[in-house]
């Protein structure tokens, strides 16, 4: 995604299924693409778009805990 499009990793999360999803973004034009892997390796792309923006960073919420 940076040689590319100019994009860095700037999230990355597990879904329920076991996939591991990678958010990419390029802040200083607003880009963005969100990937999927599965657990065997094949990789799909979720979405793509414009517009992204940080909206602020907090800590992770304590293990075991749901609000």
């Amino acid at each position: 995604m940076l040689d590319q499009y100019g994009e860095r990793p700037a999230a990355e999360m597990l879904a329920k299924n076991g996939n591991a999803i990678h958010l990419f973004a390029a802040p200083s034009v607003g880009t963005w693409t969100i990937i999927s892997t599965e657990p065997g390796g094949q990789t799909c792309t979720l979405g793509y778009g414009t517009d992204f923006q940080v909206i602020g960073a907090s800590a992770p919420e304590p293990a075991g805990e749901l609000h």
